[in-house]
């Protein structure tokens, strides 16, 4: 099965389940997969639906991600600033202490800085229930 790293870790619990035996095969994208499988007998790829269609590939079962909904971003890391557009649009990860006024203080300084904030996502923090 080919696919980029990140694809084969959003899908392991069905990989696990209905191909426990198979060859995880990372390619650098999940288009590249495709290419990749269409040339190799008895192979797969995990792409999105944007694939279907590929000449000599058929769908064979879908939603196979760990997570309903789930949903990849993707962003440029480099060794300097990048020149403001106007478009621009910043993702903040972090964690916070389960106490009063956490949250609180870390919207404002959000605010502190004059920055619109247009989504916030909790996430569990995978090490104690509920927080």
């Amino acid at each position: 099965v080919y696919s980029h790293p990140n694809v084969f870790g959003q899908c392991r619990k069905w990989l696990n389940k209905e191909l426990p035996h198979a060859e995880l095969l990372s390619t650098s994208s999940t288009a590249k997969a495709v290419e990749v499988a269409a040339n190799e007998p008895n192979s797969a790829a995990i792409a999105s639906r944007a694939a279907e269609g590929y000449p000599g590939m058929n769908i064979v079962a879908t939603d196979i991600q760990d997570t309903t909904g789930n949903t990849t971003r993707f962003l440029i890391i480099a060794d300097q600033a990048c020149p403001a557009t106007g478009r621009d649009k910043t993702s903040i990860a972090f964690s916070l202490l389960h106490k009063a006024g956490s949250l609180h203080s870390a919207i404002g300084s959000i605010n502190k800085f004059g920055l619109n904030m247009t989504k916030i996502e909790s996430r569990p923090s995978m090490v104690q229930a509920w927080e």
